[in-house]
């Protein structure tokens, strides 16, 4: 199975997907979809949308908004300060993906793994007692 397919198999049929996953694992196209997808995102949201004239009035909306939601109302000293803030981060905006997926990759793959895992087992039937509860009891046993 290709990875278009995979991807498109998720959805369609999962278990067969995941099954197709675990007989050939493939780390090297997902990572550079998932930066690839990120970077776009960023150049999206950074080159067309938030311009540098429109820049500083999205980013004081935002906080604005953010602030009402949790039921608070910045001075117009702290406002500046998390625009100011928000205009360094956007300098470094294209580093972040290249510094965040690592750091999250992990996490990552443990999900996609439990959903495997609990895809196959609705699948075939299984139960987490049926399969779980000997390898707990075997470990009182041993104790």
């Amino acid at each position: 199975m290709d990875e278009p397919g995979k991807l498109a198999g998720i959805v369609t049929s999962p278990a067969r997907t995941f099954d197709a996953i675990l007989q050939r694992p493939t780390w090297l196209v997902p990572l550079a979809t998932v930066l690839f997808v990120n970077l776009l995102i960023r150049f999206v949201v950074y080159n067309v949308i938030a311009t540098g004239q429109r820049f500083d009035g999205i980013a004081r909306a935002k906080i604005q908004w953010d602030a009402r939601t949790a039921g608070t109302n910045p001075t117009e000293a702290e406002i500046e300060q998390q625009v100011t803030a928000l205009r360094r981060h956007r300098n470094y905006c294209y580093a972040t993906p290249f510094i965040g997926l690592p750091l999250s990759l992990p996490m990552t793959v443990v999900f996609i793994s439990c959903c495997g895992w609990f895809v196959r087992a609705l699948h075939f039937g299984w139960c987490f007692r049926c399969r779980v509860g000997p390898l707990s009891f075997s470990a009182e046993a041993a104790a």
